[in-house]
């Protein structure tokens, strides 16, 4: 009778395990009353035995939808959004301090960014019952805030939210996954103060660590204390490219090898105490499993209790309770007790990537093992053959979802964790651990110092190993590799079906599979002219892509966004993944509408990372000199410049290029920055020929009021309207107003700032048209906030 109640329970956790996995893709939350609904059902089912698949179901659907709106709950009231609040509480994590430069026409000002997350407790005179946590960035600050210090500070808090283009970071989704509910800034004010100067132990042992002057400081910190802040750019493109990111995270390898050796070092000491004390010996094991337990909940603290550790933990805890009560159960029932235990405990982690990737790194293991059982009577050698096949299987399995995230697979990755899982296991993470607990226990500095640069030594050959990996991969490497979500699924299944028994038709189906994605790869779903006008924030960018006659692929790039002080950029973060994802290295022609900073900021970084043919700015009138009229003509495409009538600096508002762009019949405008001198000077022009009537409109200066006049938005009379601006920002584009002048024509408004990148499609007499939050990515949680 128990294994058919464990059989049916697990049935309860599958089911529940899905529906509740299904929540990630839900467009909205559902309706209150269908989750009473549900809830009642889910209780009859319990009381009255019946189906445990339904029951499971009912109480995933429960528990997913009151998690979403126990989020939407804890987002702060929007009547203290975007204005200056006080606020007091607890520091829980900051990243590194980030040099940044300003300059002004009179000097150049040198200051830090210090981005850090903090628990608020009080919300101006309001004590909350609740401490939701919100990401601050405070700039020019002398003082660097620490883990585990009070705080009271000004703030400008927002809701939390992101940029919404297709193959890019989720910002927002990230922010969700953390639970973040409000990102902001910290204002210059008196009344900024400390509360309270007392560091978490975490960030003491940090300090500690920082103070012996190490080559590798930055590496040995995220194996000891998992703080990854100090990693320049340059470490994480080599993380990335090494394929070596889940070395330097710890998470369930870093925990198991804690365990270990603490069941290693912790056994010998119990075995001599139960032989003096007179202690059963079968007690050792289960002693000795407790003691290494607690130890492992001690390094999980100074990990700072991540979610990925906090996951390892606990089902390090879940086996010592098995291995201490002499519970047998299967292996099945195991992971998804587990697997349920993280949905309760940890809803909203499945948001993150990194879930993923762990969870997928589980049940590969657990297939592998189910499939190629080891025999306990195994040599030494064939334990090192069998773990190294093991870590063959991993690599491959992975491989999938690093294609979908990344975009590239690095070929040697797989012989670079050949060589350094087992060095990072048995070297590196070792000599961590014994210098930390050797500085946490007191022990002499002298001591600690020697194990901490015995590890930065280490640590020199395990880069030395990853930078080779990447010189001996970048020739070889799958770089902007198109895999979509049915491309993965199809991939996954190929694997999976690999390590299945032989039946009948296994190979077919493998076969089958691989042949599927081998077309798919080689077949672009691009068919049509495509316009995409970026979410960049406070700024303007949008990418073209159509195919010649020669049904070669070219792409067009309108401004480049915006780049910041700390070396963020519009281009790096925006375009040039799309370009990855597209497999587009080259830009025809780059059009500068002028050279403010939001529209020609991500030159830069644009001309390090692609090849561009053309650059059109002010400069030289954005003349097309350079295009074949008849080449366009043969793709459906014609391009006019209205404005300037002569070379300008670039510099003003009014020297914006003005284009209209006609492609399958579709008439497209943009418009710049230009206001309204410019708009009044394109009329006097232009009006009777009509050259200004246009299907589309990027709208001018962002939907400033110094824009759209009533004169211009009569004669442009788009269809549709973009606003290409943030939300919310500063100037309050776009003003009511000028909404309201296009609205009276009827015209369809789009707002980047709340519904993501926009994209037209142009096919033969038919434009389409779709959002990115409304249709690339349609989920509660990427939902844009009022």
């Amino acid at each position: 009778m128990s294994g058919l109640v464990l059989i049916s329970t697990d049935k309860a956790l599958l089911a529940f395990s899905l529906i509740f996995v299904s929540s990630a893709l839900w467009p909205i939350l559902p309706h209150v009353s269908l989750i009473i609904i549900a809830s009642v059902l889910a209780f009859l089912c319990i009381y009255f035995s019946l189906s445990a698949s339904l029951s499971g179901a009912l109480l995933g659907f429960v528990w997913a939808s009151s998690m979403g709106y126990w989020y939407t709950a804890w987002q702060l009231n929007s009547n203290i959004l975007n204005q200056n609040v006080l606020i007091e509480g607890r520091v829980t994590s900051i990243s590194p301090a980030e040099t940044a430069k300003t300059q002004d026409e009179n000097a150049t000002f040198v200051h830090q960014a210090i981005r850090f997350n903090i628990q608020i407790n009080k919300l101006g005179k309001q004590h909350l019952r609740h401490s939701p946590q919100v990401r601050l960035s405070w700039y020019r600050s002398d003082y660097l805030p620490k883990q585990g210090q009070s705080f009271r500070l000004l703030v400008n808090l927002k809701a939390p939210s992101g940029l919404a283009n297709p193959h890019t970071f989720h910002y927002q989704t990230w922010l969700a996954s953390k639970n973040i509910v409000a990102t902001g800034y910290v204002i210059d004010s008196n009344s900024n103060q400390v509360l309270d100067e007392q560091l978490s132990f975490r960030q003491q042992s940090i300090d500690a660590m920082r103070k012996i002057e190490l080559p590798h400081s930055s590496w040995l910190q995220a194996l000891s204390f998992g703080y990854r802040g100090e990693l320049s750019d340059q470490d994480w493109e080599l993380l990335q490219k090494s394929g070596t990111a889940h070395l330097f995270a710890i998470s369930g390898l870093h925990v198991g090898i804690v365990f270990g050796y603490c069941l290693f070092f912790v056994s010998k000491p119990l075995a001599i105490s139960s032989a003096l004390l007179g202690f059963r010996q079968y007690q050792i094991g289960k002693a000795s499993a407790a003691v290494a337990a607690v130890l492992c909940l001690v390094y999980a603290y100074l990990a700072g209790f991540e979610i990925p550790v906090l996951r390892a933990i606990l089902a390090l805890l879940f086996w010592t309770y098995l291995l201490i009560t002499g519970s047998h159960w299967r292996l099945p029932a195991v992971l998804l007790y587990l697997i349920t235990s993280f949905f309760i405990l940890f809803p909203f982690s499945i948001l993150g990537v990194s879930f993923w990737f762990s969870f997928i790194a589980v049940l590969s293991i657990w297939l592998f093992v189910w499939r190629f059982m080891p025999s306990s009577s195994l040599t030494f050698w064939k334990k090192v053959k069998y773990t190294v096949y093991l870590q063959i299987w991993l690599c491959v399995i992975t491989m999938p979802l690093t294609l979908y995230v990344f975009g590239q697979l690095p070929v040697f990755a797989l012989f670079a964790n050949l060589l350094l899982v087992p060095w990072v296991s048995f070297v590196l993470v070792p000599l961590c651990l014994l210098g930390t607990f050797s500085m946490i226990m007191g022990l002499p500095c002298s001591f600690y110092t020697l194990i901490f640069k015995l590890a930065d030594d280490a640590m020199e050959l395990t880069l030395l190993i990853m930078r080779q990996t990447v010189e001996t991969s970048d020739a070889f490497a799958i770089e902007r590799f198109y895999l979509g979500s049915l491309s993965l699924s199809i991939m996954v299944v190929a694997l999976i079906l690999c390590l299945l028994p032989f039946w009948r038709y296994k190979k077919r189906l493998i076969v089958f599979c691989m042949c599927v994605l081998i077309v798919r790869s080689q077949t672009h779903p691009f068919l049509h002219p495509t316009l995409v006008i970026f979410d960049v924030g406070q700024g303007s960018s949008a990418l073209l892509r159509f195919k010649n006659a020669q049904m070669k692929e070219l792409a067009w790039l309108f401004d480049t966004g915006a780049s910041f002080p700390s070396g963020f950029s519009m281009a790096e973060a925006v375009i040039l993944p799309t370009l990855q994802h597209h497999q587009i290295s080259t830009l025809e022609l780059i059009f500068l509408s002028h050279l403010d900073n939001d529209h020609a900021g991500g030159m830069t970084a644009l001309r390090r990372q692609t090849i561009i043919n053309h650059v059109l700015s002010p400069q030289n009138m954005c003349s097309t000199d350079a295009l074949d009229p008849r080449q366009l003509k043969q793709v459906g495409m014609q391009l006019q410049v209205l404005w300037p009538l002569s070379p300008e600096d670039g510099q003003e508002n009014n020297h914006s290029c003005v284009i209209t762009l006609e492609i399958n019949g579709t008439r497209i405008l943009f418009a710049g920055d230009i206001e309204r001198e410019a708009e009044q000077a394109l009329l006097k022009i232009y009006k009777e020929s009509g050259s200004l009537k246009s299907d589309i409109l990027i709208a001018p200066h962002h939907g400033s009021r110094t824009s759209s006049t009533d004169d211009f938005v009569t004669a442009v009379s788009p269809r549709y309207v973009v606003f290409s601006a943030g939300h919310p920002n500063r100037w309050g584009f776009p003003h009511d107003e000028v909404v309201q002048r296009y609205q009276r024509l009827d015209s369809q408004i789009f707002h980047t700032g709340k519904q993501g990148a926009v994209e037209f499609v142009f096919a033969p007499n038919k434009t389409k048209v779709q959002t990115y939050r409304e249709h690339g990515y349609n989920r509660w949680y990427f939902k844009a906030p009022n």
